[in-house]
């Protein structure tokens, strides 16, 4: 299986659909490609997919949104917000390379730190995190308003 880490593209968002369905956080095709194109230009997000192939097909087995993140009194960083790999293909490897991509990217946005939140249930995520060197820093609560 070859593996190749690149900018997600406009026809990757379907597989993106299904692989953000297999996250829990289904999303209409429509709804996603207004998103998409409300950010591909921003340099500040980094949108990326883990495309895999072999002798007779390729697809996309994964995704990883990041984006810089300002603030007023602590340092800017860099966040990741979304990634996922496909229930079939875990445990290869493609999430670690996805987030080394975020990795090299982060430099160019004059940050030193990446964060990355999770959700508290998502225990095998948890440990895939501290594998790569993100120790559990804080743990908090988020809350909502719709306005």
């Amino acid at each position: 299986m070859n593996v190749q880490i690149r900018r997600l593209a406009e026809n990757d968002l379907p597989e993106v659909g299904e692989l953000s369905r297999q996250l829990g956080y289904p999303i209409p095709q429509e709804k996603l490609k207004k998103q998409f194109d409300d950010l591909k230009n921003h340099v500040e997000h980094f949108m990326a997919v883990a495309e895999v192939s072999d002798a007779t097909a390729k697809r996309v087995a994964g995704f990883i949104h990041a984006n810089k993140y300002l603030d007023l009194i602590e340092p800017h960083t860099v966040q990741i917000i979304a990634l996922v790999v496909d229930e079939n293909t875990r445990s290869l490897g493609l999430g670690a390379k996805l987030v080394r991509a975020v990795e090299e990217w982060t430099p160019s946005m004059n940050v030193k730190e990446i964060w990355v939140r999770s959700n508290i249930k998502r225990e095998r995520a948890h440990e895939f995190y501290k594998r790569l060197g993100y120790p559990i820093v804080k743990t908090s609560h988020k809350f909502s308003k719709f306005v």
